[in-house]
């Protein structure tokens, strides 16, 4: 169990009842007691608390150093002590002295004055953290013998260690590594030179944050630690321009290694990270995040990776600013023979290059709008894709860049090359449908939209489902004027839920609407589907938003193919609304396909 206990001057605890006196709503905000068995307590935090230094200096001084020497008899089970406070050095010493054969796990602020960190031996200690609160440059000079250590974080700015704390115990012993720093971008190149056998380290997780990060040729170390699994950084050669013979001869040195990361299972990296292991195989690596930080065109040449199942591709975004990105060539032809067991794939970079989407274990994709408008029937092939998701489009990026999310190339896509998709998810703040010819249905058993979308259209559209809006490619002509006089819905089992999307839609004041609306039903094997009459309502609703009097003047007609029976069961139904609404809603037998 772990107890916190905090005192704050000038400020409630506890909300106090209106009708309490102010005496007594000043005692509560001050001094407050919880009393818990002394066997209860694992952790203990000593921190500063902010307040008016001349109301309250020795009483938060006496609370980091009372009792310090009676810590180990009074709190039996205490493990963890929390410094969050720049007590002066022998206190901080002698209440790590009292404890120091307890202690498990230490998150500690530093200061420059802690060199007597060298002569505390920590023997339970299995999880050190190193923080630095202020803004100077903070060195530490020694880190505590720890024997036990497998977790070591260092978590703030201004903060370096000096080359005497590289000890080959110190790291050998280390399994987590969580770096964080602006000062020392060589500390794990100095951790790994350090180490006189790789062979024996015992480090199975890296990550570095910030302007952390490892140099090219720092790789070799890397890929021979036996049990690295998960790393999280950057390679320093990507942020600044780097000769390609250089990453030629990197390239050629670790294809020569006998083994390359050989317990790696997660990673995420910049491009140049894999693009250097290009000619070898991680084993055992599921899951690969590429990190787009540059500006630099990079290819995206991935190693073999026979066990990899979750391929991310994202880029950098600035939350003030919109960073541009050159785009990445992904080289996805090879993906069937370098990633077999590939089962879902994200790219949530609008600056990447697709050449082809072609693997048969691949199930999830999610994609941005700009690099699947890429894709075409002869270059995607997703025979055992059952999810797919849009995104990362915005009215902003589709009036700039023309280059706004195409349902309709986006349906042709999936209609020819995903035939078992079951799911479809627009993530999108705005779709728009060019001229295109005409697109063959696609059944999509489940349609969700995050967002409430605006459609725009350049030309007048003829919609024959909710989910394939065609759009004609010359107006003019005779025959299709002659098509624009009916809109025309389909409504399938496998389409229902995609009514919502048509519903949560708004249509330009430019389109050039028809003068009828007819929705056909199509038959199961079984006789006529149940209708839902509720999306059937969403239609009128919708229509009544946005088409104009000629619309609203024809009204609605239902067409339905199957036994009398059935369509009257289905014409009582309709009636039931219809007589609120100010569309007419009409049922109409159907007996062939052509009429």
């Amino acid at each position: 169990m772990h107890v916190l206990f905090r005192r704050r001057a000038n400020r409630t605890s506890v909300r106090a009842s209106r009708r309490a006196e102010p005496e007594r709503r000043q005692l509560f905000s001050v001094w407050r007691t919880l009393r818990v068995p002394q066997s209860w307590l694992t952790t203990l935090q000593i921190g500063e608390v902010k307040g008016p230094w001349h109301e309250f200096p020795r009483y938060i001084l006496n609370l980091a150093t009372y009792h310090i020497e009676t810590i180990y008899e009074e709190l039996p089970n205490l493990e963890r002590i929390i410094f969050r406070t720049a007590m002066p050095c022998d206190k901080d010493q002698a209440v790590l002295m009292s404890v120091k054969d307890r202690i498990v796990s230490l998150p500690l602020d530093c200061s420059s004055k802690m060199a007597w960190l060298a002569d505390v031996t920590l023997s339970r200690l299995r999880s050190l953290t190193l923080r630095c609160d202020n803004r100077k440059c903070c060195l530490i000079a020694a880190l505590p013998a720890a024997p036990m250590l497998r977790v070591f974080r260092m978590g703030s700015r201004g903060m370096t260690l000096s080359g005497t704390v590289m000890y080959r115990q110190f790291l050998s012993d280390v399994r987590y590594m969580d770096l964080c720093g602006f000062i020392s971008p060589n500390l794990l190149s100095g951790l790994l030179e350090c180490s006189k056998s790789l062979g024996s380290t015992r480090l199975t997780t890296i990550t570095l944050h910030c302007t952390m990060w490892v140099a090219a040729k720092d790789l070799l170390a890397l890929a021979r630690l036996p049990h690295l699994a998960q790393f999280e950084g950057d390679i320093r050669n990507d942020r600044t321009p780097n000769p390609a013979s250089t990453i030629a001869v990197l390239r050629d040195q670790l294809a020569a290694l006998d083994v390359v990361f050989p317990a790696l299972i997660s990673v995420e990296s910049s491009p140049l990270f894999f693009s250097l292991l290009a000619h070898t195989t991680l084993p055992a690596l599921t899951t690969a995040r590429v990190l787009q930080r540059d500006t630099k065109n990079r290819d995206l040449a991935l190693p073999t990776l026979p066990a990899l199942k979750i391929l991310e591709v994202f880029c950098t975004r600035n939350f003030l600013y919109v960073i541009r990105h050159d785009s990445i060539d992904l080289l996805s032809q090879s993906w069937p023979a370098r990633l077999p067991r590939l089962s879902r794939f994200v790219c949530d970079t609008e600056y990447a290059i697709l050449p082809a989407l072609t693997h048969p274990e691949l199930r999830d994709a999610r994609l941005a709008v700009s690099v699947w408008n890429q894709l075409k029937p002869s270059t995607a092939h997703l025979p055992n894709a059952t999810r797919f998701e849009l995104t990362g489009d915005t009215p902003l990026h589709a009036i700039m860049d023309g280059n706004s999310s195409c349902l309709i190339m986006s349906l042709a896509v999936l209609t020819c090359s995903m035939p078992r998709v079951a799911h479809l998810d627009l993530n999108l703040d705005y779709l728009s449908f060019p001229a295109v010819a005409d697109l063959t249905r696609i059944a999509v058993a489940n349609v969700t939209c995050k967002r409430a979308m605006t459609v725009a259209h350049k030309r007048p559209v003829r919609v024959d489902c909710p989910v394939r809006l065609p759009v004609l490619d010359d107006p003019s002509s005779a025959a299709q004027s002659a098509s624009m006089e009916e809109l025309r819905l389909v409504y399938t089992p496998t389409n229902a839920q995609a009514w919502a999307i048509v519903y949560a839609t708004s249509v330009a004041s430019a389109v050039l609407w028809p003068k009828r609306v007819i929705v056909e039903v199509v038959s199961a094997s079984d006789g006529v589907v149940d209708v839902d009459v509720a999306r059937i309502g969403l239609l009128v609703t919708w229509l009544q938003r946005n088409g104009p009097d000629s619309v609203q003047d024809e009204g609605i007609e239902i067409r339905v193919r199957g036994p009398p029976e059935q369509v009257e069961k289905l014409r009582a139904k309709v009636q039931a609304f219809s007589a609120t609404a100010a569309l007419e809603v009409v049922v109409v037998a159907v007996e062939d396909e052509s009429r």
